[in-house]
This record gives structure tokens, sequence and C-alpha cells, in this order.
């Protein structure tokens, strides 16, 4: 059985994917605030539909946020793991909020 050694260069890889996901996370919770903002003037039966799909985003963004903090205790295998969780979520967050923009913009 091998045991990677933590070097330096694993750890740095680490803390890098951490900044990458933190720093997508800090662009989603900007769209997502932009959506509140935009969903205030909706109609209440829109403003409660824009609203479910806020819920659902921040629910996805609080998953990624979880990644990012379980980055630095990884294996080299669960950063590959991380990535593609992290690809794919970030994928649906970026698609719900084009989702809402929409439905917003049909509202109005």
């Amino acid at each position: 059985m091998f045991f990677v050694k933590e070097t330096p260069m694993n750890e740095k890889k680490k803390e890098l994917l951490k900044e990458r996901i933190n720093a997508s996370i800090d662009k989603y919770d900007a769209g997502i605030r932009e959506l509140e903002a935009r969903g205030k003037m909706l109609s209440s039966d829109a403003r409660s539909a824009v609203k479910e799909k806020i819920t659902s985003l921040k629910d996805k963004r609080e998953k990624l946020r979880e990644q990012s903090e379980s980055v630095v205790s990884s294996s080299e295998e669960g950063l590959k793991d991380i990535k593609n969780r992290f690809k794919e979520a970030g994928r649906e967050i970026r698609k719900g909020i084009k989702a809402a923009s929409k439905e917003i913009k049909k509202s109005k």
C-alpha cells in the first residue's frame, strides 16, 4: 500500500483549489444577491417562484462551501472527486441563476 506524503506542493495545490472554490462561491453569492434584489420588484406570485429558486441556489452554494472546507484534509484522490463535484455544482448554480433571471424578466 502506498502512502502519499503531504509535500508542500500537495498542500499548495489544496490551497489553490480552495481559493478557486471560494472565489467562485463569491461570484455565485453576488449573482444570488442580484436575483434577490431584482425579485423584490415582482408581484407576490412571481416573487414566490423566484424565492424558491433562490433558496435552492443557496443550498447548492452552501454545499460548495462545505466542499471547500474539506479540501485541506482530502487525499489526492479525494481532491479529484471534489473538483468533479465542484464543476458539476457550479454548472447547476450558473444554470439556476440564469433560469431565475429569465423568470424575473418574464414576470416584469
